[in-house]
């Protein structure tokens, strides 16, 4: 008799457990998103967002290098051609002697110098790299250069100061020399119109422009 209930007890339990294993289970609720996400969905999600937004600040680090209004003109450039086979970078050091006339591109330097009027030498490699950046470099002698002829080129380096290097060159063979990248010319010291005409002329036409 105790048997028989015990068998209908366990046949009830299997029955009630054969049912909640037949069962469909309940749906598990989802979290809704967040409004950043639905936004970021809307646009297709991170595998288009993300290399869009890497784009973009790519854009953004070239146009700060790179200034709007980039000054170039159409006139033919100033100053004796000046051919060179390559224009790798060097280590620092590695460029050679200076010679008696300013190097017009070629090897240089990794590190370009920044735009200036300085009053110490500089070094060619670094100077050669300035100029494939389009900029202007006015090298002078200060040993065949006045007082106030030094003045006349440095009125000529402030109007042009976001374009120009100006600075002392003890090898020069003339008193100055103004280069741009593959051009070079010689000067009078006093003879600043020339010089200002060179600067608006054969300035940012070079390999890469725009660039301080």
């Amino acid at each position: 008799m105790g048997g028989d209930r015990r068998d209908r007890v366990r046949e009830r339990r299997t029955g009630r457990e054969a049912a909640a294993s037949a069962a469909p289970a309940s749906p598990t609720p989802t979290k809704p998103r967040q409004p950043w996400r639905r936004t970021l969905d809307s646009f297709g999600g991170f595998a288009v967002v993300v290399p869009l937004v890497l784009t973009v600040v790519a854009a953004v680090v070239l146009l700060a290098r790179q200034p709007l209004g980039l000054a170039q003109s159409d006139d033919a450039l100033m100053g004796d051609e000046v051919t060179f086979t390559s224009a790798p970078h060097i280590p620092d050091g590695t460029l050679g002697e200076p010679g008696p006339q300013p190097p017009a591109g070629g090897p240089h330097y990794v590190v370009p110098q920044p735009v200036g009027a300085y009053d110490e030498a500089l070094d060619d490699g670094h100077l050669i790299h300035s100029l494939e950046h389009g900029i202007v470099w006015i090298a002078y002698d200060p040993e065949q250069v006045t007082a106030e002829e030094l003045e006349g080129l440095r009125q000529v380096y402030d109007a042009f100061s976001g374009d120009v290097i100006l600075a002392p060159r003890p090898e020069n063979d003339a008193a100055v020399y103004v280069m741009s990248w593959g051009r070079r010319m010689s000067v009078s010291p006093d003879d600043t119109d020339t010089l200002r005409e060179f600067v608006t002329t054969n300035r940012n036409r070079s390999p890469e422009p725009g660039i301080r």
